[in-house]
């Protein structure tokens, strides 16, 4: 595995070259991914690139590497798929439901909410919704530990991801206190 370091606050792993002929990772190896943040980790395909934000609140794994993403052919570049997490503080403490009410319903854009169902992630209470901005209707998954938020915002509900992202959901997990 690569790792290189950008700045003071960027760091980007990949495990392959630009590009694989599976881009949908169904036919690669799922392996363990154990960032910068050591409260979670997850299981990826190994072919997928990983960026991470070092402050701890951004990793986006992606199956292209975006830094590259415009100097790819169009052909390729309609099959970038990423799955992000993202790490919000709740110095409110509310409660999962509040916090996702109060995210649909105040921050901008204001997503449409197409379905919203309750599930259970890494042993914790969850939210699984589809929702929309314009054209684009993608899945996402908030879940709360202690006084954070994470969410897994995932780019769209392309069927040909299913199992990457059925599989990076299953095997998302917090790190044992």
């Amino acid at each position: 595995m690569l790792a290189v370091a950008f700045g003071s606050g960027i760091l980007f792993v990949s495990a392959s070259s630009l590009w694989t002929s599976d881009l949908t990772g169904s036919t690669d190896e799922f392996v363990e991914y154990i960032g910068q943040n050591p409260d979670f980790s997850f299981k990826k395909p190994s072919s997928w690139h990983v960026y991470e934000i070092l402050d701890r609140s951004y990793v986006r794994v992606e199956n292209l590497d975006g830094r590259s993403f415009k100097t790819l052919p169009a052909e390729i570049q309609r099959q970038y798929f990423k799955i992000e997490v993202v790490v919000l503080p709740n110095p409110s403490g509310l409660s999962l439901s509040d916090w996702v009410f109060k995210q649909n319903t105040t921050s901008y854009p204001l997503p449409r909410v197409l379905s919203q169902q309750s599930v259970e992630v890494a042993g914790q209470p969850a939210v699984y919704q589809i929702e929309q901005f314009g054209t684009l209707i993608h899945p996402v998954v908030f879940l709360q530990k202690d006084e954070r938020i994470y969410i897994l915002n995932i780019s769209s509900r392309d069927e040909r991801f299913k199992l990457a992202t059925e599989k990076f959901i299953h095997n998302f997990e917090f790190a044992s206190e």
